[in-house]
């Protein structure tokens, strides 16, 4: 079973991102943000897909992958399109929720992400506009290093 989403997949390092969140919520912006975090430091970082993503299981992981014709593009908010260096699919490890601050709880309690039945990720919630080095927080909540309610 596969399914198109409204999301972005990226990967930095060995582990895949799947950005969540509304049309306009800085998905894009915050995908950007990580693959440069990320160069910046030395690690591998590449696009899967931008604004839609394909999800699909294969032994109880989340496999991500790109339409075909929007393969290697990336939207860059008030600029264009541009064209980045990509991967055809990539295993998902956690799920970002891009928020605004105004709207976003101040200390979320743990929760999961379901694109697939029976196929759930954990949940972190980042607001988009305000992340510099994004990297450290998401490394954080992967080794439960998060303090929450």
């Amino acid at each position: 079973m596969s399914r198109n989403i409204h999301a972005t997949a990226i990967v930095t390092g060995e582990t895949g991102l799947l950005i969540i969140g509304p049309p306009a919520s800085g998905k894009s912006h915050l995908a950007r943000q990580c693959l440069l975090d990320a160069c910046s430091r030395g690690r591998f970082a590449a696009l899967v897909a931008d604004d839609r993503v394909i999800v699909e299981e294969a032994g109880q992981r989340l496999i991500a992958s790109s339409p075909p014709e929007i393969a290697g593009l990336m939207e860059i908010r008030g600029s264009g399109i541009v064209g980045v260096e990509h991967l055809p699919q990539a295993v998902m490890h956690v799920a970002i929720r891009a928020v605004d601050a105004q709207e976003s709880e101040r200390l979320p309690e743990r929760q999961f992400f379901e694109p697939l039945p029976g196929v759930a990720l954990p949940l972190l919630f980042m607001v988009a506009d305000r992340m510099i080095g994004p990297l450290d927080l998401i490394e954080a909540f992967l080794n439960d290093r998060l303090i929450r309610p």
